[in-house]
């Protein structure tokens, strides 16, 4: 897995703007227990299985991803520094991509057993 700032910087896109929603989607409680859990179980099984393929990975994340960005736009959107707040679709794939590499990792290191 490559450090999640050297991949950043590889790509075109705001590095900051990915920093900032990776961090909002991992610190609300929300996402964490409807989206983050559920898709961790998901791929826990696939594991397990042996049905899991790590490309397709970050398409599942995405869905964690945009409801993210979704809420992360609404909550700021009246902020006055917030002209039309969006996120690239550069930028949500690349937290996808993070998102599966790390929790790919986190279950692997506990053998497939995080939840």
């Amino acid at each position: 897995m490559k450090n999640f700032k050297t991949f950043i910087q590889e790509r075109s896109f705001d590095k900051n703007m990915v920093i900032e929603l990776k961090m909002y989607i991992e610190n609300d409680a929300d996402l964490y227990r409807q989206r983050l859990v559920p898709i961790v179980k998901n791929i826990q099984r696939k594991m397990k299985s042996g049905k899991y393929d790590h490309k397709k990975a970050p398409k599942l994340w995405m869905y964690l991803v945009k409801d993210g960005a979704k809420k992360y736009e609404k909550e700021f959107a009246a902020a006055e520094f917030s002209d039309g707040l969006k996120f690239s679709k550069k930028e949500m794939e690349a937290v996808a991509q993070e998102f599966a590499d790390e929790y790919k990792d986190e279950i692997e290191a506990q053998d497939g057993e995080m939840f």
